[in-house]
């Protein structure tokens, strides 16, 4: 990834994910330990995971030393019934989401998308993973 792309990823990722204030950024020592990068949106609404040494590169000024995020293991088996799954996910991030993989190649990205009826749906490349939660009504 080139220098110019890079910039441009890290401004998106910035859309969605706030960089921490200077003294709450992690050191270079504790994140070069980290098997893997995680951070969550203020909302807690969206996580990013690293999957490469290029996507936990791309995490790194986003990662507090406060609070270590963990990675979400989410479970995409069929359901037993022939059900239509359904779940409402905010265009906005969607669209931020959307975005920051494009910028990964020129041509058009491939990305694996998981989704179940009322659960967090995933998008992933080979470099990171996104984890947006459904839209929750408030009855």
């Amino acid at each position: 990834m080139n220098l110019k792309t890079k910039l441009k990823v890290l401004k998106a990722l910035n859309d969605i994910f706030v960089s921490p204030d200077t003294k709450y950024q992690i050191s270079e020592d504790e994140y070069n330990k980290l098997k893997t990068a995680c951070v969550m949106d203020p909302a807690n609404v969206c996580q990013i995971e690293s999957k490469s040494k290029l996507g936990k590169s791309l995490l790194k000024d986003f990662v507090m030393n406060d609070n270590e995020i963990k990675p979400v293991k989410l479970d995409y088996e069929a359901q037993k019934n022939d059900l239509v799954s359904s779940s409402t996910y905010s265009l906005d991030y969607l669209n931020k989401i959307i975005n920051i993989f494009y910028l990964f190649k020129a041509d058009v990205p491939r990305i694996k998308i998981s989704v179940k009826n009322d659960y967090p749906m995933t998008l992933e490349n080979d470099d990171i993973k996104i984890i947006l939660a459904p839209r929750v009504d408030n009855d």
